[in-house]
């Protein structure tokens, strides 16, 4: 369902991971293509329950990324811009 990524050193995912089936899924095809050091714009916080949000409950893309090693380096309009570990973890 989602296909393979172009190696990048930018992603952006606002307002998208609530919105589909199977976020965690996104959330490792970006990180298979974003390049080591990259960074990624991601709303990460839980959204309301309502018949837009497919997955109002992103605690597990969280973890996800925690384990991964991303780490916060700013704010965007109060989301989250994460860098990938230049190193894998």
């Amino acid at each position: 369902m989602y296909p393979p990524l172009p190696p990048h050193d930018y992603s952006d995912n606002v307002s998208v991971l609530e919105h589909i089936r199977d976020p965690l899924a996104v959330i490792e095809n970006t990180d298979k293509a974003l390049r080591p050091g990259g960074v990624f714009l991601a709303a990460v916080e839980d959204e309301i329950e309502e018949m837009m949000h497919i997955s109002p409950n992103l605690k597990a893309v969280r973890d996800r990324l925690a384990a991964l090693d991303y780490t916060p380096v700013a704010k965007c309009c109060g989301i989250p811009l994460l860098r990938k570990p230049l190193k894998p973890s």
